[in-house]
């Protein structure tokens, strides 16, 4: 969404895409017909690649340090902000041992977006001014709900849908250990496994197969879900559409040291959201799902057995926690226009 109203600043507005990958610079051609592969971070390399150009201003999206990429702009006198600007406690620690190195290129930034408060001390542990940070949140949120306005919401009143969205290999034994629990139960059930990379599914249905557990694959035209069938999600683009029709949502990523994916893609549909203990990539949204009743940490497959059993009993309360979510969602959102105000200030539009 930032850079839709960033072409409203100004009709001789170019917008100029730089990546590191060629997925990357696909996916930005669709937003920009300037894009270029940013070569390694080296002065003499910036040289070359960028010759010919005087940007009005660098826009660095989430805590990427580039030192020789930032001395480059200082050299050329090129303004930069750092927008989604996010520091993990686990990168701090690793960042600190550079902390020398990183003041002089850390100073060059007029200004850090930060995503959260804890992004903003952290950054100010490396040295950076806090005059020049400024909490403004994370832009992504924004552009959960032009996908949801596009998705309608088709959850069944009867059949409860527990839906596994972007779990790793690593997670899958836990899916499985949690699908075997609930089918002892005698709830009204059914179930999603929507692997993060589509790569990764022939793993999975060969765990399912070793433990002699039906499933049916989106691709292979079956996309209805039934009670007590599972339906495995092989198909890229396919996740939002099913986070409608679901009734909880566990989120991958976070059973083992990854960090988390987007915890707040579920709560868009008013949908509760669980998680496991490993989220320091999204450490604000599951501190605030937890505390205000919208979603639940689980490490065991018994933990969340239960969880849904008393749920799927209880549709009202799910439903409440559902709500709660979506309320979290709201106080994520507004990043957009906060940071479009901060570009607007640096570069005088």
């Amino acid at each position: 969404p930032l850079i839709a109203e960033i072409k409203t600043l100004g009709r001789n507005l170019e917008i100029l895409f730089t990546t590191f990958s060629d997925t990357g610079k696909k996916e930005a051609q669709s937003l920009s017909s300037y894009v270029r592969i940013l070569p390694l971070d080296n002065f003499l390399f910036y040289w070359f690649a960028l010759r010919g150009l005087k940007p009005r201003v660098l826009i660095i999206s989430e805590t990427e340090i580039w030192p020789a990429l930032l001395w480059y702009c200082k050299a050329k006198d090129i303004p930069v902000i750092v927008i989604n600007g996010a520091l993990s406690e686990r990168f701090i620690k690793r960042y600190k041992f550079f902390k020398w190195f990183l003041k002089d290129p850390l100073s060059v930034p007029k200004c850090f977006c930060t995503a959260n408060e804890g992004t903003a001390k952290r950054l100010q542990e490396l040295g950076v001014l806090r005059d020049k940070i400024k909490i403004t949140g994370n832009t992504k949120y924004d552009l959960i709900q032009s996908r949801v306005n596009g998705t309608e919401n088709s959850s069944s009143n009867s059949l409860f849908i527990l839906l596994f969205a972007s779990v790793h290999p690593p997670e899958f034994s836990f899916v499985i250990q949690v699908i075997e629990e609930l089918r002892k139960t005698k709830c009204n059930l059914s179930f999603i496994i929507a692997p993060r990379h589509p790569e990764k599914v022939k793993i999975l249905t060969e765990m399912l197969q070793q433990r002699g557990l039906s499933y049916n694959l989106l691709s292979s035209g079956s996309s209805l879900v039934v009670v007590g069938e599972i339906l495995v999600i092989d198909v890229l683009g396919q996740l939002m559409n099913f986070y409608s029709m679901s009734s909880l949502i566990f989120v991958g990523g976070t059973l083992f040291p990854l960090g988390g994916h987007n915890l707040l893609e579920p709560a868009s549909f008013k949908k509760p959201v669980c998680f496991g203990n490993y989220t320091f990539k999204v450490k604000e949204e599951a501190k605030e799902l937890v505390s205000c009743g919208g979603g639940w940490e689980v490490t065991e497959a018994e933990e969340l057995a239960k969880l849904v059993h008393k749920l799927c009993c209880n549709r009202e309360l799910s439903k409440q926690a559902g709500e709660k979510a979506f309320e979290v969602l709201t106080r994520f959102q507004g990043a957009t226009s906060r940071s479009l105000e901060v570009i607007q200030q640096v570069i005088n539009l």
